[in-house]
């Protein structure tokens, strides 16, 4: 039981992280949005981001799979 609070917690810090990526990658671009960047925009440090996704590029794959599994949901929606 502990172990499942544990991963869903895992799962919405990540959630989190990744909704400030997006978020910044709006708001000033994503060449010029830090790790340093979504970690303020995530209210933690950058270290802990970093327990999460073990590079930027991983946080970037995360945050393309997210909009990926957006466009197919409103795909479907509209077929």
């Amino acid at each position: 039981m502990q172990e499942r609070t544990l991963q869903a917690r895992s799962s919405r810090i990540r959630r989190r992280i990744v909704e400030a990526a997006m978020r910044l990658h709006r708001e000033i671009g994503f060449r010029k949005t830090t790790v340093a960047d979504i970690a303020r925009g995530a209210s933690m440090s950058s270290a802990n981001v970093y327990r999460f996704f073990p590079s930027k590029q991983a946080l970037e794959e995360a945050v393309v799979a997210d909009l990926l599994e957006h466009i197919v949901a409103a795909a479907t929606l509209a077929a």
